[in-house]
């Protein structure tokens, strides 16, 4: 499960969706990620999650979402990116 969160306190009440990256305040650049599995899911799925708690700190983006889902789920689509699954390297099979 993935969770995003900002919010307009967060941001100061401004609202620059779509305007250019170099001008937006850093609560909408440094956007929190959080990934939780159960243990029936992660034993399902394969995953090493010591691994993942290792990778935790290293650089993310949206860009990394919709691979790192679809990989999670184990769908099969031109969509994927495995250079963009951010639990790829902590799959075991």
């Amino acid at each position: 499960m993935y969770q995003t969160m900002a919010s307009r306190w967060e941001e100061r009440g401004l609202f620059l969706h779509g305007m250019p990256y170099a001008i937006a305040p850093r609560e909408q650049t440094d956007v929190p990620m959080v990934m939780w599995f159960s243990a029936s899911f992660a034993q399902r799925m394969r995953l090493d999650v010591s691994c993942l708690r290792a990778r935790a700190r290293e650089p993310a983006t949206h860009d990394h979402l919709i691979s790192t889902v679809l990989g999670l789920l184990d769908i099969r689509t031109q969509t994927r990116d495995a250079t963009m699954d951010l639990s790829a390297r902590c799959r075991n099979g």
